[in-house]
């Protein structure tokens, strides 16, 4: 009896298993949508998220990342990021769904 095929990974990149706060721009609204990241690579993400996403549109969203400065270690770096979505998984009647995006451009946001 033949094995079961077990599903290649297609990932070009190593992930990181990191939980970072996400916020995806709403198109026409001044709301943003709020999750974290599960994973990570340089060039994509995949998090879970509460709203409605197409594969292969284009979104904007900002991505905090943890700076670990010495001083503060509530202090983030802003990172804002034009991403496509790649995929999208409906993971059950409460609306959520899972969301892979590859990151097409990114630019560092002052805070100040």
């Amino acid at each position: 009896m033949p094995e079961k095929s077990v599903r290649q990974d297609r990932r070009k990149r190593t992930r990181a298993q990191v939980h970072w706060p996400l916020s995806f721009s709403l198109a026409g609204a001044t709301a943003t949508v709020q999750t974290l990241t599960y994973n990570l690579s340089s060039d994509g993400f995949y998090c879970v998220a509460n709203a409605t996403f197409v594969p292969g549109e284009t979104r904007e969203c900002m991505l905090a990342v943890p700076t670990h400065h010495p001083q503060s270690c509530t202090r983030v770096l802003s990172v804002l990021c034009k991403v496509r979505v790649i995929r999208v998984e409906v993971l059950g009647d409460g609306g959520s769904c899972g969301v892979g995006c590859r990151i097409m451009d990114y630019r560092f946001v002052d805070a100040a």
